[in-house]
């Protein structure tokens, strides 16, 4: 999906009238409270506008949903012919696969776009938004750089970890698991 210049103006308005709203000096506490708001409202504000197109967007996470599986599912079936990985049963493959995909998830809903979405912002001339303002520079730009169809590899992941968790005979590995 490709944001116009209004949504990153927009971004940028909403960052600093809420960091900024009641306070001319942030500190400590406030300032952390503070940002995780204006998190939470960019993040609202990328999801409503994917919403707006709810099919493409509903069908982007099944589609991510499907490819995580895929691995699994291949997994699985060289564990039906007879081909085992050292040490490794079945679930706790799963259970590894499904940790993996949901950092994965996570890493690339915060930080993946972060350098392609520079470089088209200085391409297009708008880095002087991010400048301008008295907030941190790199914040801003990771807020943009927000993806919401990576939700997909998230809900594959939690899916993937909890059949695998099901699937493990060992009550103690479960704990174990949690421990980590």
């Amino acid at each position: 999906c490709c944001y116009s210049y209004f949504d990153l103006n927009f971004v940028v308005e909403i960052c600093f009238a809420q960091v900024f709203r009641s306070r001319n000096v942030t500190v400590g506490l406030y300032t952390v409270i503070d940002h995780v708001h204006v998190h939470y409202n960019v993040i609202v504000m990328k999801f409503l506008s994917r919403m707006v197109y709810r099919f493409d967007f509903i069908m982007s996470i099944i589609a991510a949903v499907i490819f995580q599986i895929s691995l699994p599912a291949f997994i699985g079936v060289a564990y039906y012919a007879g081909a085992t990985f050292a040490g490794w049963s079945f679930s706790q493959m799963l259970v590894l696969l499904g940790t993996l995909a949901i950092i994965r998830g996570f890493a690339f809903m915060a930080f993946m776009g972060m350098l392609w979405n520079t470089i088209r912002v200085v391409k297009n001339g708008n880095l002087e938004i991010f400048l301008i303002r008295p907030l941190s520079t790199i914040w801003i730009l990771t807020m943009y750089a927000f993806d919401e169809e990576d939700i997909g590899q998230v809900i594959g992941g939690i899916g993937i970890l909890v059949s695998g968790l099901l699937l493990e005979p060992v009550l103690g590995s479960w704990l174990l698991f949690l421990l980590l």
